[in-house]
């Protein structure tokens, strides 16, 4: 919505990322030792991007140490996989992007508030958990399993991806059993049609879909249950929206386990032992007092994580569950309940599919954060707008969170007072 009305306007407020002094880095992400072959590869990138998200979360990371100049789809793949298991909305890295030629430069002068090394071990770790486990899905993806779909394409395949893809597929026939699904824009499939990369992939058996993509049109065979793919935000969002095993690889895995019609993934890159650094967030500090956002009385009982929540891919709005399967609270109904969580993360979509819940009567009798989510804020104040229904929401000092338990009965007042 704010997007279409910027470009009816042609301007946008003068608020957040749009004003310099608020994108300035905040937390400092050092690559150490990664070897160069692993840097060059195109899936180190969402690998890198699922890793940071989780770490830095909504802070602003500067990546320093990059000894490679990452291609334009290099850096698409890693900007898309952050703000999929984060809120990161804007990266630098140092000596790449603009704003970055030096680290004092991304930091505008000031010290950041944390510093995480990034090492081999830490990333394949990160890369494990594009690949859905028995814990996360009901059911594991292995190396040698029947797969049923590949799918490229999120975000959408560029014409530098349709050119890298074509001489992959020459000459060779997908698996009569496995389906092979590129999603893009009209217009990049329109240039790659007439470069001539498509034809190796109409004669490779695989298909195009142009101007949306696998997580937001119903377009899954029912018989659809493992697929693979090279990018991150498919890994990270099909088994939550589509309930499907998934298996992350490059796109010449992706390819040649289409060709086997099974799962075939080429380790030699990522071989060695994991790191044990902690995946777990540093959540950012919020308030340091309780502040009211979107007013209104509610009581029920608490459903709390310290965990940030994107509904988009991670609430169903018909019923109220939590489906995020990598989530702590998958599986819970929050419909009528008091929601605690940090903040969101992830699509901006959030905002969409809570305010479907409000008109599906499935949404949370309340929201308390650490901080002012706008993509919650705007949800409320458009279902108050719409169907006169806000959902209040809270933000607490964080030690007044931290004192919030699941099962416990909770009123909130008009000025924001929580009672236990």
């Amino acid at each position: 919505m704010l997007d279409i009305c910027c470009a009816i306007t042609g301007r946008v407020p003068a608020y957040g990322l749009h004003l310099t002094e608020n994108r300035a880095g905040e937390i400092l992400m050092r690559l150490i030792d990664i070897p160069l072959p692993v840097q060059r590869d195109d899936s180190f990138y969402p690998v890198l991007g699922h890793l940071i998200g989780k770490l830095a979360q909504d802070r602003i990371p500067v990546i320093d140490g990059l000894a490679v100049q990452p291609t334009e789809d290099q850096l698409k793949a890693l900007g898309a996989a952050a703000a999929s298991s984060g809120t990161v909305a804007l990266f630098h890295i140092v000596g790449v992007t603009p704003e970055a030629p030096t680290r004092d430069a991304a930091f505008q002068g000031r010290a950041p508030a944390q510093t995480i090394n990034v090492t081999i071990g830490a990333l394949r770790a990160a890369r494990r958990e594009l690949t859905t486990h028995a814990e996360i899905a009901g059911s594991s993806t292995a190396d040698g399993d029947q797969l049923d779909m590949v799918v490229l394409g999120s975000p959408h395949f560029s014409l530098a991806e349709f050119k890298q893809l074509a001489p992959l597929v020459a000459g060779k026939r997908v698996h009569p059993r496995v389906q092979f699904l590129v999603t893009s824009s009209r217009a990049m499939t329109l240039l790659a049609k007439q470069a001539g990369y498509l034809d190796a992939l109409e004669a490779f058996g695989g298909k195009v879909t142009v101007d949306t993509c696998i997580l937001a049109s119903p377009m899954l065979p029912p018989e659809i249950k493992t697929l693979m793919t090279n990018s991150g935000k498919y890994a990270y969002y099909a088994p939550g929206m589509l309930n499907t095993r998934v298996t992350f690889g490059s796109l010449a895995d992706c390819v040649r386990s289409a060709v086997e019609g099974r799962v075939v993934r080429d380790e030699s890159l990522w071989v060695g032992s994991s790191s044990s650094i902690s995946l777990i967030p540093h959540f950012t500090q919020g308030n340091t007092e309780n502040q009211v956002v979107i007013p209104g009385s509610a009581e029920g009982i608490a459903l709390v994580s310290n965990e940030p929540l994107s509904f988009w891919g991670g609430y169903d709005y018909h019923t109220g569950e939590i489906i995020d399967r990598r989530h702590s609270l998958a599986g819970e109904i929050a419909a009528g309940r008091i929601l605690a969580v940090p903040f969101t993360r992830g699509s901006s979509t959030t905002t969409a599919v809570l305010l479907e819940a409000v008109r599906a009567k499935t949404a949370p009798a309340a929201i308390l954060t650490t901080g002012v989510d706008s993509f919650f804020a705007l949800a409320s104040i458009v279902a108050d707008e719409m169907y006169a229904q806000p959902i209040p929401i809270v933000a607490l000092a964080p030690a007044e969170f931290a004192q919030l338990r699941t099962g416990q009965r909770l009123r909130i007042g008009e000025e924001g007072v929580v009672v236990a």
